[in-house]
This record gives C-alpha cells, sequence and structure tokens, in this order.
C-alpha cells in the first residue's frame, strides 16, 4: 500500500466533505468519489470496524437497517452507518471514511450498512460483514434490476465464505442464496384471517430451481412469497427459526416462535411487509447476540421507523402518505394492495415521478405488471394522476377497469389538490417516489388538503 496516496485519499475525502458541510448539502456520495479517484484501493486499504452488519435486498432493506440502528444505538454510543446516505461503494467509502479521525484512527468499531443488490461484489470484496440480511428479491426497475436470477447470482458472487446469512424463507428465490455460508432463515406463517392474494401480475418464480417442474403453490401471500414445493424433486422452503405464528393488530403485539420457544414482541407497524422487516431485524440481532428480553424493550420503545408510510388525521378523514420505487411494479402493487384492503370509500393521488430521471428514457412496461387492478373496486371515489406521463398511465388505470369518469390527469401538482372532492366521504391516499422532490410535492399535496379539510370545520 502507498501510504502517501492512502494519505492523500484520506485528506482528500474530509476536504469534500468539508466543503460540503460548509454549502449545507449532505455529501453522502462525492467525498467517497474523491478518495476513490486518488487511491483507487482505497475501500481495501481502510480500517473496518470490527464488527459489521449488513441488509441488502430488492425492498425493504432501507427500513430494516434503520430499526436495527435504532436499536443498537440504545446501548452504543456510536455505530458507523449510511442510513441516510448512498449505499453503493462510493457511499460505502464515505461512510467508512466518517468513521476516521484525522490521524485515521477508527471511532466506532460497530457498523450496520445498507448495500446495494448490484454493488454487493464490489464492496464484499474489501469489506466482510459477520452478519448479512437478505430481504427479499423481485423484479425491479428493468433497466438494472429486471432479472431475479442475475441478481442472486450477483449478491452470491459476493458473498464473503466467513460470514452468516439471515434469509427469508418465505423468498425461494433468495433464500437459496449462499448455500455454503452458515445460515438461519425467517418465516410469516399463515395468520388467522389471512387472505391469499393469488391474483398479483407477477411471480418471479413459477418452476423448480433444481428440476425445472412447475411449483405447486401451497399458500401465497403475495406474488412468489409464500410456500411451495416441487412434485417432482421434493424442493421446498427452507425450515425457518424464527417465526411469526400469531399478530394481534388490537393490542399491538407480534407472536414469533423461535427454535421452538414462544416469544411476544411489540408490533411496531401493522402492514404484512413491515412485519417482515420487523421480523428480518429480531432475527438479524438474536444471532448477532442480543437478547429476547432485550429487543422486545427495545422495540417498545421505537417509534415509526419505516420512511415509507406516514398518516395525518384531520376531522373524521385521514390523508395517508405512501412511498414507492419508481419503475418497480412489485413496490407500487404493494401499496395498492393495502389501498385496497382499507376499509371504506378512498380517493387515490398517484404523484411518484422520479425527478432524477431524464424525462422519455423510462421503459414503461412496468405499468404494466403493476398490480392496477387493485383500485378498480366500488369504493374507488377518484383516481388523480399526477405525472409527465399521465396519459399513460390513464391507459393503464382505463385497462384495469377503473371507469374514466373517476379519474383525473395533469402534469401540476399544485393544482392537485383541487380535484380532491372534499364532499366525497373517506381517506386520502397519496402514492409519492423514494426521492425528496417527489416527497415534497407530496408534501405540499398533503398540507393543502389538511388546510382545506380544517377550514370546513
Amino acid at each position: 500500500m502507498s501510504t502517501l496516496r492512502y494519505r492523500l485519499a484520506l485528506y482528500g475525502g474530509k476536504a469534500a466533505r468539508l466543503g460540503l458541510q460548509l454549502l449545507k448539502r449532505q455529501g453522502t456520495y462525492l467525498p467517497g468519489v474523491v478518495s476513490a479517484r486518488i487511491d483507487r484501493d482505497y475501500l481495501k486499504h481502510l480500517p473496518k470496524p470490527k464488527r459489521i452488519i449488513a441488509v441488502t435486498g430488492t425492498n425493504g432493506k432501507t427500513t430494516t437497517s434503520n430499526m436495527m440502528l435504532d436499536i443498537l444505538s440504545m446501548r452504543h454510543d456510536r455505530i458507523v452507518n449510511n442510513s441516510i446516505g448512498s449505499n453503493t461503494d462510493s457511499g460505502i467509502i464515505t461512510t467508512l471514511a466518517d468513521n476516521l479521525d484525522l490521524a485515521g484512527r477508527k471511532k466506532s468499531d460497530l457498523a450496520v450498512l445498507e448495500v446495494d443488490e448490484r454493488w454487493t461484489p464490489r464492496i464484499f470484496r474489501h469489506v466482510t460483514p459477520d452478519l448479512l440480511i437478505i430481504t427479499n428479491l423481485y423484479q425491479d426497475s428493468y433497466k438494472r434490476n429486471a432479472h431475479t436470477d442475475f441478481i442472486k447470482a450477483t449478491i452470491e458472487e459476493g458473498i464473503p465464505a466467513s460470514t452468516r446469512l439471515v434469509l427469508n424463507a418465505d423468498d425461494l428465490i433468495s433464500s437459496q442464496i449462499g448455500a455454503g455460508n452458515e445460515r438461519v432463515f425467517f418465516s410469516i406463517a399463515p395468520l388467522e384471517g389471512e387472505e391469499e392474494r393469488r391474483d398479483s401480475r407477477l411471480k418471479d418464480i413459477r418452476y423448480c430451481p433444481r428440476c425445472g417442474a412447475p411449483l405447486h403453490w401451497d399458500f401465497v401471500r403475495y406474488h412468489h412469497i409464500g410456500r411451495a414445493h416441487c412434485p417432482d424433486c421434493g424442493f421446498t422452503n427452507p425450515t425457518p427459526k424464527y417465526v411469526v405464528t400469531a399478530v394481534d393488530y388490537t393490542e399491538r403485539k407480534l407472536f414469533v416462535e423461535e427454535a421452538g420457544e414462544a416469544v411476544e414482541l411489540p408490533l411496531i407497524l401493522g402492514t404484512t411487509e413491515a412485519i417482515y422487516n420487523q421480523l428480518a431485524a429480531y432475527s438479524a440481532l438474536r444471532e448477532f447476540g442480543l437478547s429476547r428480553q432485550e429487543l422486545a424493550e427495545a422495540m417498545g420503545r421505537l417509534r415509526v421507523v419505516s420512511s415509507r408510510y406516514n398518516a395525518t388525521r384531520v376531522g373524521d378523514r385521514t390523508i395517508y402518505l405512501f412511498c414507492a420505487k419508481r419503475m418497480n411494479p412489485i413496490a407500487n402493487s404493494r401499496v395498492f394492495d393495502a389501498i385496497k384492503k382499507h376499509p371504506g370509500p378512498k380517493t387515490v393521488i398517484i404523484a411518484n415521478d422520479d425527478h432524477q430521471a431524464t424525462r422519455y428514457d423510462e421503459n414503461l412496461a412496468w405499468f404494466y405488471d403493476t398490480d392496477f387492478e387493485y383500485l378498480a373496486g366500488e369504493d374507488l371515489n377518484r383516481l388523480i394522476i399526477n405525472s409527465w406521463r399521465s396519459n399513460d398511465l390513464v391507459v393503464r388505470a382505463l385497462m384495469a377497469g377503473i371507469p374514466e369518469a373517476n379519474i383525473r390527469a395533469l402534469d401540476d401538482y399544485q393544482r392537485v389538490p383541487e380535484l380532491v372532492s372534499l364532499n366525497q366521504p373517506g381517506d386520502i391516499f397519496i402514492l409519492h417516489g423514494i426521492h425528496v422532490p417527489s416527497r415534497k410535492e407530496a408534501e405540499f399535496i398533503r398540507d393543502e388538503l389538511v388546510r382545506r379539510l380544517e377550514g370546513q370545520q
């Protein structure tokens, strides 16, 4: 290692970080770019925390990693993390470099890192996590993550042999990863009164990965999440160590069976996806050495950790903000399913343009893999579409069976609130994208609706 080059990379990254702070910008990516330009092996040379937990997967990795970070922060003063930063190599470099003082000494020996699926080989070549949680694998953006077998192979390529894996037993794709590693699995058993969802447009695994025969599905929670077996060779879900056996939504309790013993946890968020995230965090932290009692108490002190859901009550109505990645048909379908299950009449606003994308470079096929049919019930008062590609979304909504008279479409978020009829009963749902401009537009729509509703009282 060139000591001079390493030092220049360290100080160059620190200088870039300071400059961004003076400009009042987060700077979660650029310092890593600067350091890597100076020393191409900077990630390899950087001193690493002794204990590292990493999280990857298509959906839920941010919520899961933030939940673990919040719990571990209750017993550790400082934890290295990229909770507000990039999850690619430059972001990881920035995060690990922030853990060093000007002399290059580590400030903390514990890290919780969210890692993008595509970047795992490059990052894990030099960063060896003690634990790796893989939340799930779904079809994602057609441009980079559309083929689940490709993403699965990419992740497997990068996993160090010493890393223990915490995997979702209900996902027949990601649960196959790392057969040579030490692995534990988590699962949600079919719950009392739970409705199967066999009408999802996407199912990313239909045939046995061993012999190619059609899989027989015993229980479908949604998409390919559930339980299946191959009648020809016997392939099936792995046996989980951690299983949610029951959920009490009224008392906000989660009942988990851990290696045959019953555990009661506070229910943090009530959606099925959130329960998977909470169970993944619980399973990983148990494997990391935290006690059941410690985790139960810590989860009881957690507030809503999801950045993908928010509710505002105004009188007898509630305005919900849901977040989903644009170009991700599964994430958007899960939001539409949650809206469908919500009782009573409803108004739905779709406003999830990705303002970081260049217009007209998008493959619109993902509209047709998204379950817009979930919105086509008689309880839909109005569907309002705010998007520069609103005409395409209108076509998709019409194909889903939503009456044209119930659809309003435009490309001006400031005019959206006036299209909501306050005379129609029921709650209001706003779907926005993951990037800040989309969230700010959704918050503007919500705040204007709150103002109008409060003016009626």
